[in-house]
């Protein structure tokens, strides 16, 4: 009998035991190789609660100065664990993690309940609602942004809960989790919460009111007491109840707090000062690089922004700012509607070298919060004319469509699509000039030119063009809403500006950086470098940057567009002669916005105005973009020397002829007008003359011009010829 159970007790070693031991091992090892590249969570970053400052450099001395402190709106959204009720950290420890202060970061009990509940879930019982992790588990996942239910990131949890506890005290990270966990309604945390569903401090709640924003947590939407108060009060007593199971209350607490009647009302978080435009721009930008760049969650980037210890340097330039706010608050510089309200504005200044952000405003008038609409950069406007130079001209001469001597035809024409429907562009004074010179075509705006020369592009290389060399994001290629098609690939919105959503007076004012930088494209930003609490370096913003168009083509734009200012739609924003200026109006139909970006040497600015919510601006006369423009560039151009645009050195100035765009001979120089003088770079100008007998024929000889028909390229969506364009008659 011994020797059996010696010998059934070997086999069973050998059989179960051993290959158990063996795959545990094996299990373990893989683990391991596998956790050694994760990365613990930054616990400096996590425990920092200072102040972040945003700073400029005074480009008189070189020194940084502090431009604004960020910890008005956090501090009263952070709340240290001194203030926050006991009720509250014994309210979450209940409901989310009763052993959080047995367990080193994650809890095996709950791992293997979770497991068993999720192998019975398979056979159609266990619950849907319990989970495994800890409350550091949850502290992770905050920070990490990492929320997918994967083996591979939930061990990955696990490792980094258990290194964070090995570094953080219990109440260190009851802290921060209490600070970051997500609460409904917009809320990071429960101070805001307490704000938000109470209008209180975090300190004034009450037993009951904690156990209701405690309630919340595991499914936000659904114990959202404004959305589902009914369910809200059921998990507010599920609470109530397992702290009384564990004794963080008396049964006199618990029957009290059950019957207590909660009073939501929504609070606002003060603020003591009210940030710029400009500083609500760095903000946004801010948050939105810790979450892309450097993987931060969203509520872990507003935390670390306004709690950690950041230095911002900012692009800002405090005398254009100055000047742009001091117009911005002055009525005079704007116009009164008949009866209409307040017509709005905003405006934007870069530098065309770096793209950096010198100047930016949003909105007329003293600034009533902060975060508010900023209308330079959350806003879309339909562009009017001021699509021309970038959705034609700029890639049809850069793209060999035109030469800067091609002959533009003002003239009728109608575009025919495979449906049969018909639609024939006009100029806003509804006149034609016949042939024309590109600069003329540019410089008054003329529309019927700009949607020829768009046909012979195509609107899909345009449409190109604009999202991939100029980085547009707003524009549809093609898009279904509400059982409707959408699509900006066509002719009327690449020429005239009726875009489906419109585009920013941001994205609008970097568009036109590379007619002054050589033809290179510059990301507008208003940041160069983010430093940590320990002045560690953790972004150096690096603006996206790309050849947009040739040096040559920038320069027969900067030319062109020059003409708009001396000539053109745009002579009144002239403020200096010793100073090179170039720029293109924009006005859409029924006069809903208007515009003007406008270049110098020394910076790119554009100025939009309109109403919030789009209609006519009646009684408004000229273009009043223009005056706002206009008086900060005088403004900020005062201590410039003069300066002209700089030109490529091989360019040759060639005679050609008006009318065919070929070399001029003796014959057009004799007709007066018939020839005009345009720059070619060596090699690229034309070599054929023009035949005087054919081109410059009597009037009379002529054949009375018909007005031509053409189909509707097929990248143009069938709906855009029988539409009526929001710019059909831009200038």
């Amino acid at each position: 009998m011994k020797k059996f159970w010696r010998s059934f007790f070997k086999t069973f070693l050998f059989a179960c035991i051993i290959p158990c031991t063996i795959l545990l091992g094996l299990f373990a090892g893989i683990l391991v190789v596998f956790l050694q590249d994760t990365e613990p969570v930054d616990v400096d970053q996590l425990t920092m609660q200072f102040t972040s400052f945003i700073y400029y450099t005074d480009p008189q001395t070189g020194e940084d100065i502090v431009l604004q402190a960020l910890y008005d709106e956090e501090n009263r959204v952070w709340a240290d664990l001194d203030v926050i009720p006991q009720y509250m950290e014994d309210a979450f420890v209940a409901i989310e993690d009763e052993r959080f202060y047995k367990h080193n970061g994650f809890d095996p009990k709950r791992i293997v309940k979770a497991g068993v509940n999720y192998i019975a879930r398979l056979f159609g019982g266990g619950s849907s609602v319990y989970g495994a992790s800890t409350i550091t588990q949850q502290l992770v996942k905050n920070v990490t942004g990492e929320d997918d239910v994967a083996l591979e990131r939930k061990a990955k949890e696990i490792y980094r809960a258990y290194l964070l506890e090995q570094d953080l005290e219990k109440e260190d990270i009851l802290e921060l989790y209490l600070n970051t966990i997500y609460l409904s309604q917009m809320c990071n945390g429960v101070a805001s919460a307490a704000n938000v569903y109470f209008d209180k401090n975090i300190s004034e709640l009450s037993l009951a009111e904690c156990a209701c924003i405690a309630g919340i947590t595991q499914f936000p939407s659904r114990y959202d007491p404004y959305l589902n108060p009914e369910a809200n009060k059921e998990k507010q007593e599920i609470v109530l109840a397992k702290m009384y199971e564990l004794g963080f209350i008396s049964q006199n607490e618990y029957e009290e707090a059950v019957t207590e009647q909660l009073e939501f009302k929504r609070g606002s978080i003060s603020y003591s000062s009210k940030y710029s435009y400009f500083v609500d721009t760095v903000i946004e930008e801010v948050l939105y690089d810790l979450e892309h760049e450097l993987g931060y969650s969203a509520a872990m980037a507003q935390t670390l922004l306004y709690t950690g210890g950041l230095k911002i340097k900012t692009t800002i330039d405090p005398s254009v700012q100055a000047a742009m706010d001091k117009v911005y608050q002055d009525d005079s510089y704007f116009p009164d509607a008949y009866g209409e309200g307040c017509i709005e504005s905003a405006m934007v200044v870069l530098d065309p070298k770096t793209g950096a952000i010198v100047g930016i405003v949003g909105g007329r008038g003293e600034k009533d919060g902060s975060r508010t609409l900023n209308r330079a950069t959350q806003t879309l406007r339909q562009p009017g004319s001021t699509i021309k130079p970038i959705g034609v001209y700029a890639p049809a001469l850069d793209q060999n469509v035109i030469t800067p001597a091609t002959p533009m035809d003002d003239s009728p024409v109608t575009y025919t699509n495979a449906s049969g429907s018909t639609w024939s562009p006009r100029n806003a004074n509804g006149d034609f000039l016949g042939f024309i010179s590109v600069e003329t075509a540019i410089a008054l705006s003329r529309n019927i030119p700009a949607v020829r020369v768009l046909d012979d592009l195509t609107p899909r290389k345009s449409f190109d063009f604009l999202t991939n060399k100029l980085h547009i994001t707003s524009l549809i290629d093609k898009e279904e809403r509400n059982g409707m098609v959408y699509s900006d690939v066509s002719l009327s919105p690449l020429s005239l500006g009726g875009l489906t959503d419109g585009v920013s007076v941001l994205e609008m004012t970097a568009s036109y950086l590379p007619f002054d930088n050589k033809g290179i494209y510059r990301q507008p930003h208003s940041y160069t470098t983010i430093h940590d609490y320990k002045d560690r370096l953790m972004i150096e913003k690096a603006p996206l940057s790309n050849v947009a168009i040739s040096e040559y083509t920038a320069h027969h734009m900067r030319k062109f567009l020059s003409a708009v200012v001396s000539y053109g739609t745009g002579g009144s924003a002239t403020f200096r002669y010793d100073i090179a200026t170039a720029g293109k109006t924009g006005t859409t139909t029924n006069d809903h916005d208007r515009w003007f970006i406008g270049f110098t040497p020394y910076y790119v600015a554009a100025c939009w105005v309109g109403y919030d919510i789009p209609k006519p601006m009646n009684g408004v006369w000229g273009n009043p973009a223009i005056t706002p423009w206009k008086t900060v560039m005088s403004a900020i151009h005062a201590d410039k020397p003069a300066a002209d645009f700089e030109r490529p050195s091989d360019l040759l100035v060639v005679g050609i002829c008006k009318n065919c765009g070929k070399l001029a001979t003796d014959a057009c120089h004799a007709i007066e007008g018939s020839t005009v003088y345009s720059e070619f770079r060596a090699g690229q100008q034309p070599y054929t003359q023009c035949v005087a007998e054919e081109c410059h024929a009597p009037e009379e000889a002529l054949p009375e011009i018909a007005e031509p028909t053409f189909s509707i390229p097929t990248d143009t969506p069938a709906d855009a010829t029988t539409e009526t364009p929001a710019t059909t008659v831009a200038n």
